[in-house]
């Protein structure tokens, strides 16, 4: 790792030798070492702060330790197993998400809002 790949990354699809296979390799399944090869390890940080944290305020994570909890331990599973980028992984995240924003729209007052867009 040099300085440019630190912040910026070296972009998506990008390749490495591996020791272990003495090939060339676009991807490790471990999620993290990937998304800073790919991104830079400072959006990285982003990305997952903001997986973690989908608002800023901070009213909505009140009485909500349980799910913070749960999602944490899914985060750390993920470090170590390829289970947060993928189609199942992040319907997890979109029920977190969906937990910790309290979406309790109606199907009508949502109906409104669509039409008068």
């Amino acid at each position: 790792m040099n300085f440019t790949n630190f912040f910026i990354g070296d972009g998506l699809g990008a390749y490495y030798y591996s020791k272990g296979s003495s090939v060339n390799k676009s991807n490790t399944e471990i999620t993290p070492l990937d998304m800073a090869r790919y991104f830079g390890v400072i959006l990285t940080l982003v990305l997952y702060f903001v997986i973690m944290f989908p608002s800023l305020k901070a009213k909505l994570y009140r009485n909500k330790l349980l799910f913070i909890s749960i999602f944490g331990l899914y985060v750390l599973n993920s470090f170590s197993n390829p289970t947060m980028f993928n189609s199942y992984g992040l319907l997890i995240v979109l029920w977190y998400w969906f937990k910790i924003l309290n979406v309790d729209c109606k199907l009508d007052e949502l109906e409104k809002q669509i039409t008068s867009i």
